[in-house]
């Protein structure tokens, strides 16, 4: 049996260390969760196919939408326009349901990438600690141990090469697991998010579903008010009318009266500290003395007739849409204007202004309670008189809210009205 020479034994412990810290990076690690990980990306995948189908047929009710903004002139026309809410709603739901779904599979998949992390790391640990081990064992030895070891100068010089390599490996393995335990935590720092998402798009589903079960009492309501006779929804209709214009122009003269008082030193200057009060909204009207034929029709007179007033700014977006909190500030109004505004709410800010939004399906925050920028007060709806799904978005000077009891319908907020343009980005 030949016998080996120290170095020898070295050189081969060097190389047994250095194929275990070749794989170092994975692919010398037992991956458990390999399969299981393919499985759920292929699950993940399949879901994002049907959401993106329920997207396009989203996309598709919101057209049909966008082509209705406007009183349906009969019954059945009116009851049709709820119907088609009440089905994008559900297909919005559906939709939403659909991305929770996809977040939990999408959860469930980091927390095995981040098991087989763990695990890697853990094998890596101990594969090093054995290295360490090895090369402390050697390095116990002096160098004039090591040289009287070695019958030539040869030898002594090919063990120093070795302990030199040895080490060079250890140093560049030491590095990688910091790395991969750095990302370790950034995946831990993306479950943290995506089960952050899932909370919201629960959120989403139950206010999407307030919504939808205010529309069908809507509907109902409509149907008991006419018991589906044409002519008692055209005398409805007529009403309706001619309540709104009483209310536009009760609205029009008190604040009118309380912009003319007005000290323009008493408001903010121009900043862009707000957020608009909704995403992914179509601006379907401006703020002041319009000149649209639509305009003159609908509203106060304003220029000798040239143009109708509007104190407030038209967003348009699917019903149901989150309504925003446009900066900090507590809630100061929460009320209902039937035949006007709708459902509205009101929030004070830090620089006296005053934010309020109307038409909304559902009110999520009561008076007195404080809120922050970004967050839902509400949801987008068309309550009140109103041609379709939107908010009326207003912005009142400091010291001028106030809320009156319309002498036609419900309880409205007016105050000296100031472009709302001049606060957003």
């Amino acid at each position: 049996m030949h016998r080996l020479t120290y170095t020898t034994i070295v050189a081969l412990l060097v190389i047994a260390a250095v194929a275990v810290l070749a794989g170092f990076g994975g692919g010398g690690v037992i991956n458990v969760y390999a399969d299981e990980i393919e499985d759920l990306q292929r699950e993940i995948e399949e879901k994002q196919r049907a959401i993106d189908e329920l997207e396009r047929k989203a996309g598709e009710y919101q057209e049909h939408v966008d082509d209705q903004q406007h009183y349906a002139a009969t019954l059945r026309g009116q009851i049709n326009e709820f119907n088609a809410e009440i089905s994008g709603l559900e297909r919005r739901i559906a939709l939403t349901q659909a991305k929770i779904g996809r977040t939990q599979l999408e959860i469930k998949k980091t927390e095995l990438e981040i098991a087989e992390r763990v695990e890697g790391v853990r094998q890596s640990h101990e594969q090093m600690a054995e290295i360490v081990r090895q090369v402390h064992k050697k390095e116990s030895e002096s160098m004039v141990e090591i040289l009287l070891s070695h019958r030539d100068l040869s030898d002594f010089f090919i063990q120093l090469e070795v302990r030199e390599t040895l080490q060079e490996g250890l140093s560049e393995r030491l590095t990688e697991l910091k790395r991969l335990t750095a990302e370790l935590e950034e995946r831990r720092g993306v479950l943290g998010d995506e089960r952050d998402r899932l909370a919201a798009e629960r959120e989403e589903v139950g206010g999407q579903r307030i919504v939808l079960a205010s529309q069908r009492q809507r509907q109902q309501g409509l149907l008991s008010e006419t018991r589906e006779e044409e002519a008692r929804y055209q005398a409805l209709l007529s009403q309706a009318e001619a309540q709104r214009k009483a209310i536009n122009e009760e609205v029009y003269n008190l604040e009118r009266r309380l912009r003319e008082a007005l000290d323009p030193g008493s408001v903010p200057p121009d900043s862009g500290d707000f957020i608009w009060p909704a995403a992914n909204f179509r601006l379907t009207q401006g703020y002041g003395c319009l000149r649209s034929s639509w305009a003159r029709r609908s509203y106060s007179s304003c220029d000798g007739g040239a143009g109708g007033w509007h104190n407030g700014l038209d967003l348009a977006a699917p019903l149901g849409t989150p309504i925003y909190a446009v900066n900090d500030g507590r809630i100061i109004g929460v009320g209902n204007n039937p035949r006007g505004y709708g459902l509205w709410v009101a929030i004070e800010h830090a620089n006296g202004l005053v934010s309020s939004v109307g038409h909304l399906s559902a009110q999520l925050v009561s008076v007195g309670q404080f809120v922050t920028k970004g967050q839902t007060i509400a949801r987008m709806g068309s309550t009140g008189f109103s041609t379709g799904s939107h908010t009326h978005f207003i912005i009142f000077a400091p010291r001028t809210y106030q809320e009156v009891r319309s002498r036609i319908s419900g309880t409205v907020p007016i105050g000296a009205t100031v472009e709302p343009r001049n606060y957003l980005p």
